[in-house]
This record gives C-alpha cells, sequence and structure tokens, in this order.
C-alpha cells in the first residue's frame, strides 16, 4: 500500500475548503456568518484524520512530537495553497469580494446605528478597502494555523490513545 504524504492530505484538505468556498461564492452565500463553521469543520476533521492515518500506515508506534510535527505540516500545506487561491480569488475569480464585504459591515453598522448617514462612509472607503483585504488574508491565515495546530494536537492524543 502506498502512503499518502502531508503534501497530498493537505492538497485534500485545502481542495475540499477551495470547493466549499466556490460553492458559497456561486450561491451567494459567501458573506454569511454560519459558513465559518463547515471551514473549521474541514479543517479541524482533515488535520486529526491525516494525522491518525499516518500513525496507522507506519507500523511503529510514533511519538507524539512527530505525530504532531506532521498535522502542523500537513496544516502548512492547506495555508500555503489556500492563501494562494485567496489571492486569486480577490483578483481574478472575484474581485469585487472585499469591496462587498466591506459594504456588508457598513450596512450591519447603520443597522446597530453606528453610522447615520453616508458623508462618514465616502472619505474612508479606500482605506476600508486596504484594511478589509489585509483583515481577510491575515484572518484566514491564522485561523487556518490555529485550527491545524488545535487539530494535530487531538490528532495526536487520539493516534496515542488508539495506538496503546
Amino acid at each position: 500500500m502506498q502512503t499518502k504524504t502531508h503534501i497530498t492530505k493537505g492538497l485534500y484538505i485545502a481542495a475540499a475548503l477551495i470547493i466549499l468556498k466556490s460553492v458559497t461564492h456561486f450561491t451567494k452565500s459567501a458573506l454569511a456568518e454560519w459558513t465559518v463553521f463547515p471551514y473549521a469543520a474541514i479543517i479541524l476533521i482533515g488535520i486529526i484524520v491525516s494525522v491518525f492515518l499516518y500513525n496507522k500506515e507506519n507500523s511503529e508506534s510514533k511519538k507524539f512530537g512527530t505525530l504532531f510535527t506532521y498535522g502542523f505540516k500537513t496544516t502548512a500545506v492547506v495555508a500555503c495553497i489556500y492563501f494562494i487561491f485567496m489571492f486569486l480569488e480577490t483578483k481574478i475569480f472575484f474581485p469585487n469580494y472585499i469591496h462587498e464585504k466591506l459594504l456588508a459591515s457598513i450596512e450591519s453598522l447603520k443597522q446597530i446605528g453606528i453610522i447615520e448617514n453616508n458623508n462618514q462612509i465616502e472619505p474612508n472607503l479606500k482605506i476600508g478597502n486596504q484594511v478589509e483585504t489585509y483583515k481577510y488574508f491575515a484572518g484566514s491565515l491564522m485561523s487556518i494555523l490555529s485550527l491545524g495546530v488545535i487539530g494535530a494536537v487531538l490528532g495526536s492524543v487520539v493516534s496515542k490513545q488508539k495506538n496503546n
């Protein structure tokens, strides 16, 4: 049986995230708040399963550090591939996505009552677009890395307990 490396497993997880993101774009639900939960579930479950399979594929018992390192390497692959997709998403596939996110944030601020008129919005729209872009990229990468670390720890613990 051919074993799959962390790169292959990371590509599978990133592909699942990209497919989910594309589906939410085409169904016009990319800005919905509920979409964070499926992304988190895909990352967590994917990393846990990849660590578990890595431990199962090798006959000798692996240490916690080795399993965690494998899980984090898989997370790094997912983060790199998804970063490339985010760049292509915002520049080529859906160039208005960041602006739509900003406008949705402005609408929610209007509903709360923080923004009363459009005079407050127009002068700050360009800076808001830059901030939203940085927030989108940094937030997504930090979320992937954080969830990947949690998944690597959980996967290592589950694999070690199943092995013993």
